[in-house]
């Protein structure tokens, strides 16, 4: 594939959905596509937030400063302030269990185990999960 061609993954060589030039450390796209051009009209700035996979709106308003991305109209309502839903719950956080004060007086009273898997690829000895235990007392895994 020639440098600055973009395609999908499952695209063939034939299949270039994008063509960009390279302008310093960045690909500038073009957004010329009749497709692309009708898709722009009407368009908010939160949807060009989500349709740039969820950039923050102070850089989404130096996109459009610095010209990096052809086709987008200039778009009057970029709102700092605004909370994407998405973002909010993609970059939220949670502990899967609250923390205990409660410690293991002596070992093996209590355990702590963790599964994972299947991997992609198998372990040495052909498995494709793994459990870790560690011991509350002596933190011995």
């Amino acid at each position: 594939m020639k440098e600055g061609h973009f395609k999908d993954g499952e695209s063939t060589e034939a299949d270039v959905l994008f063509v960009g030039r390279r302008k310093e450390s960045l690909y500038v796209l073009s957004a010329s596509d009749p497709y692309v051009k009708k898709a722009s009209q009407n368009a908010s700035s939160t949807i060009w937030h989500t349709r740039l996979g969820h950039v923050g709106y102070q850089l989404l308003q130096k996109i459009l400063a610095r010209q990096l991305l052809e086709g987008i109209p200039i778009l009057k309502d970029i709102h700092h302030d605004e909370v994407c839903p998405g973002c909010q719950f993609g970059k939220s956080h949670r502990l899967p269990f609250p923390n205990s004060e409660n410690r293991a007086s002596t070992a093996l009273e209590l355990i702590h185990s963790d599964l994972m898997g299947p991997t992609r690829i198998p372990s040495y000895a052909g498995f494709y999960y793994v459990m870790a235990i560690v011991d509350d007392f002596s933190r011995f895994s």
